[in-house]
């Protein structure tokens, strides 16, 4: 096969998808798909643009939104690394290997708690009173570890405060008062506390449990230490930055649960923020949780957020990055690693044959079409493609099998991921084996497959006519990116095919509404599920990939 070399790699002269410059130490791994486990040299070379240097390079984004796997852990990370060289803050975590505070319990705590307070249904969104109750238990989580970590300094401000003015012997009897008071108040609130500060989730842990067996008893005293812990902090003049990584999986264990959790906390951040302008607290959160968040404030709210989006081109600076950081036994052509990443990776294999099409498809684009477009997939595929590469070189048969490999395992823990949102009786891998026939669709076609569908549970539908995930099944799949259409290139003449960025979660039944279109294209991720005799052989499937007339 001829060579023909193919790179993706923004230009040079911009700030888009470039990664930051730094010392590279050879790995034997293409990279942690756990954040928690990455290295310095991964945080340091993360692909940057606008939302993430807008997040990195400013303190006004406390929040970084986007889907499972796109790589929030790694960006605070990188946010508490850069604050910690770069200013005289207090950060929280003050060790210097705990960059952020984690929630670390088996189960997430509050649970009956929860039950009691919470007057929404689990189908219901954020938005309503009950979610002041989670906001006080974030608020007061969130102070009270910066209050204790500031202790020291409240207990030793000065009982007569430098000033050139004059002061008559009762201001100074006082002031002196006051501060007796305050040590007093600080005492009681901290008494029950350990000597060394406590992180965030640690009382947040702790509080939650009062609450499970105190009830409103706990939340009321709750309520009343806020008030006392925000006077007492009004006199730490000094900039505190708490970094708190919220875990993705506790939304998958207990999504109503979770959904009114981080409402809470999103509403008590924003307080924080507004009164306490020294204290930035900088956290994460799924885009498909804040997508529910639905009400008034919505448009002052995406003023705290940076929401994580990566292009095609970035993604492959994300897998380039990887390559460029590998040991030389493990590439075909070591000597080009930083000029051509791709050739150095895969040798001749940068162009596979599509049998099914009957076409040459580039390295990349055969990789790309069969993600979702996150950064834990894209580093996922190259672990594989590392474990299936043989003699220090790829052929065509060993990228397809890599491939096959990494897409089967990420599909399936899609669709887990996905679960939580909608019916659970519409399953997905049984939806496409059984009722879709081809991998390229007409409307004709999705309709009678959509009856077909409905005829198999027509004893679960109580409401033929009202939307839902059993009398829409493609609209859910649209929404959640796995169904894909025919597109027209704004300006352009052409079409493409677009699919919905995945982990961005559906839409209410009622309101969700499938585009119009031409023809309707099953994501490559899916193959697996369908026949051969089913895939495409009228053109190459994937998102930006253009749509080919018949």
């Amino acid at each position: 096969m001829e060579r023909r070399s193919y790179s993706a790699r923004p230009n040079a002269g911009t700030n888009q998808g470039r990664r930051t410059d730094a010392p590279v130490k050879r790995a034997r791994n293409f990279g942690h798909e756990d954040a928690g486990r990455a290295t310095p040299e991964t945080i340091a070379g993360v692909v940057r643009n606008h939302a993430i240097d807008e997040f990195l390079s400013t303190n006004d984004k406390l929040y970084v939104v986007g889907p499972k796997g796109s790589g929030k852990t790694l960006l605070l990370k990188k946010k508490a690394i850069a604050e910690r060289r770069a200013s005289n803050a207090l950060c929280i975590p003050t060790h210097s290997r705990l960059l952020v505070d984690q929630l670390t319990a088996a189960s997430h705590v509050g649970q009956a708690f929860h039950r009691k307070f919470s007057e929404a249904k689990s189908t219901e969104r954020p938005g309503n009173d009950s979610n002041l109750a989670w906001t006080g238990v974030w608020k007061y989580s969130i102070l009270i570890s910066v209050l204790h970590h500031v202790r020291d300094a409240v207990l030793s401000a000065p009982a007569k405060p430098k000033t050139t003015r004059k002061r008559s012997p009762s201001q100074d009897e006082l002031t002196y008062s006051k501060l007796v008071a305050a040590r007093e108040q600080l005492d009681k609130l901290l008494r029950d506390s350990p000597p060394t500060p406590q992180l965030p989730y640690a009382y947040y842990t702790s509080i939650c449990s009062q609450l499970d067996s105190a009830g409103r008893a706990a939340l009321a005293s709750i309520h009343a230490a806020i008030n006392s812990i925000d006077e007492l902090l009004w006199s730490y003049q000094g900039d505190v930055n708490v970094f708190l990584d919220n875990i993705d999986d506790y939304y998958e264990h207990d999504p109503a649960l979770w959904l009114q959790s981080m409402f809470g906390q999103f509403r008590a951040v924003r307080e924080i923020n507004l009164r306490h302008s020294n204290i930035h607290v900088f956290t994460t959160l799924r885009q498909d949780v804040y997508s529910q968040f639905d009400n008034e404030m919505l448009l002052q709210y995406f003023d705290y957020i940076s929401q994580l989006h990566y292009t095609k081109s970035e993604l492959c600076a994300i897998f380039e990055g990887a390559v460029e950081r590998l040991e030389d036994d493990l590439l075909a052509e070591p000597t080009v690693r930083n000029t051509e990443p791709l050739r150095s990776l895969f040798g001749d294999c940068t162009v596979l044959r599509n049998e099914f099409v009957g076409c040459d498809e580039r390295i990349w684009d055969y990789i790309h079409r069969h993600t979702l477009g996150r950064p834990r997939e894209i580093i996922h595929m190259g672990t594989v493609l590392l474990q299936h590469r043989k003699n220090g070189s790829f052929q065509p048969a060993q990228v397809r099998r890599a491939v096959h490999d990494a897409t089967t395992l990420f599909t399936r823990q899609y669709l887990k991921e996905i679960a939580p949102l909608i019916d659970p009786r519409l399953e997905i891998a049984k939806l496409v084996s059984r009722f879709v026939s081809t991998a390229i669709m007409t409307r004709a076609d999705l309709d009678a497959a959509t009856a077909k569908f409905v005829e198999s549970h027509e004893e679960d539908i109580l409401c033929p006519g009202t939307p839902s995930d059993l009398t829409r099944p493609f609209d859910t799949l649209y929404d959640v990116g796995l169904l894909g259409l025919s597109q027209k290139v704004v300006g352009e003449k052409h079409f493409v095919q677009h699919f919905q960025p995945a982990g961005h979660g559906p839409s209410d039944p009622i309101n969700r509404h499938l585009p119009k279109s031409d023809l309707y294209f099953l994501h490559p991720i899916l193959n697996h599920f369908i026949s051969p005799a089913a895939r495409s052989n009228r053109m190459v499937i994937g998102d930006e990939h253009p749509v080919v007339a018949s």
